[in-house]
């Protein structure tokens, strides 16, 4: 009597576990079939990522380039230079204003990358948090609606 209680309770807990698996293999078909829905705009939810643009509508934009820096960087014994060239993205109306702010943008760069040890330029990250505090310092000295963006030409370290 044993054996036949035994035997019908193994039964239930095998079909248990393939319910178990097939339901978390639904859902996980589901939840990508959503995402993909959503991100692709076949389900559209709250504001569009990225506006879409009419081919004739692009907004005007300027670059403005800055000269090269060259900096010093000591760490005990040994010197390195590295060389930093970048452009700025900028609304084409606003670009007047921001060519006149051009020697504080370059002082405030200066400023920022003298500040730096070769520590920080170690990290495999480094140049993304570094372009974005720059851009952030142009930001505050020219306006945030008039800065787009933070172009890194150069960033060679010797």
């Amino acid at each position: 009597m044993t054996d036949a209680t035994t035997e019908p309770a193994a039964n239930r807990r095998r079909g248990g576990r393939r319910t178990l698996i097939a339901a978390l293999i639904v859902a996980l078909l589901g939840a990508g079939g959503s995402y993909y829905a959503v991100a692709s705009g076949l389900i559209p939810l709250g504001k569009p990522a990225l506006p879409a643009l009419s081919r004739g509508a692009a907004p005007e934009t300027a670059f403005i380039a800055l000269e090269p820096l060259m900096i010093t960087l000591e760490s005990g014994d040994s010197r390195h230079q590295l060389r930093f060239t970048a452009q700025i993205e900028v609304a084409a109306e606003a670009r007047r204003e921001v060519e006149g702010q051009i020697p504080r943008i370059i002082d405030v760069l200066n400023v920022y990358l003298r500040a730096l040890g070769l520590q920080d330029l170690r990290d495999p990250l480094a140049l993304t948090r570094i372009r974005g505090q720059m851009l952030r310092r142009i930001q505050v000295i020219v306006g945030d609606d008039r800065i787009r963006d933070l172009l890194v030409m150069e960033f060679m370290l010797n």
